[in-house]
């Protein structure tokens, strides 16, 4: 050891005593050298320890079929969420609807007394029998029923009024369509069924 570590190679029997400093200087070396070659084995261990083993058994994951389609959990009761929401306001459109249709209806009972008192009259009989001739008693019923109940001021409004909620209700109805689709269009997962577990 005093002839490799000392400060110089020497062929003498007894060579020289290697010195406090050399022999700190070399016991640091080693123990460099030691703590990488345990340090080496330790990083490859880790490396392999968290690459996934081909062997390895996985847990297939959880998934609901909604459509014939493979999607992640719990979009069907989102989609029930979405659903129920929409029910919800279409509901208030509807009950809107129905109470402007009840208005024109009770608004409307004055003119169909005045529809009917003219269908019975002498009058509406010639003019139906002239319309008869020509082909056009259905156009000329219409507009004497449009005439005499539908041309009201206030009917008229309430038409609007039912117009609209009806085309609130069916924009309302697109936009819950339109929300369901982009929900299941996020949550589609690229399996076939085998390749998780339905729930």
């Amino acid at each position: 050891m005093r002839r490799t570590l000392g400060e110089r190679l020497t062929a003498e029997v007894s060579p020289p005593p290697v010195g406090a400093a050399r022999a700190a200087l070399w016991a640091a070396v080693a123990s460099i050298v030691v703590l990488m070659l345990f340090q080496t084995p330790g990083a490859l261990d880790h490396r392999l320890r968290t690459a996934d083993s081909p062997l390895a058994i996985r847990a297939l994951p959880e998934c609901e079929r909604i459509g014939g389609k493979v999607h992640a959990l719990n979009n069907a009761s989102a989609l029930k969420w979405l659903i129920d929401q929409a029910q919800g306001q279409l509901a208030g459109h509807q009950a809107r609807a129905c109470m402007k249709l009840g208005e024109i209806e009770a608004l409307s009972a004055k003119g169909v007394d005045q529809y009917l008192d003219w269908y019975f009259s002498l009058g509406a009989e010639w003019s139906r029998f002239a319309a008869l001739l020509s082909g056009d008693i259905d156009l000329l019923l219409q507009a004497k029923f449009s005439q005499l109940v539908m041309s009201s001021p206030e009917i008229v409004q309430r038409l609007a009024a039912v117009q609209a909620a009806c085309e609130e209700q069916w924009t309302l109805l697109v936009g819950a369509r339109s929300r369901a689709l982009d929900l299941l269009d996020q949550s589609r997962m690229v399996l076939d069924e085998r390749g998780c577990k339905m729930i």
